[in-house]
């Protein structure tokens, strides 16, 4: 897994659809991140995995400021 992650809920949306993935991106445009692949649902965050925890996991990076 990256450095950052970005969590979306998946409780009335258990597949990686486009309402999925639109949240995701927006919640990496708040972070000011840069979306990456879809990584899975909860099961892939191991230890940080909560009780519980119902969501779908994307990588997510901090933009390059080289260039």
């Amino acid at each position: 897994m990256g450095d950052h992650v970005v969590l979306v809920n998946a409780t009335d949306h258990p597949d990686p659809d486009e309402w999925v993935i639109e949240h995701a991106q927006d919640e990496a445009d708040r972070a000011g991140l840069t979306l990456g692949e879809y990584l899975g649902r909860e099961d892939t965050l191991g230890a940080y995995q909560t009780l519980g925890m119902c969501c779908h996991v994307f990588a997510a990076s901090k933009p390059s400021t080289v260039g």
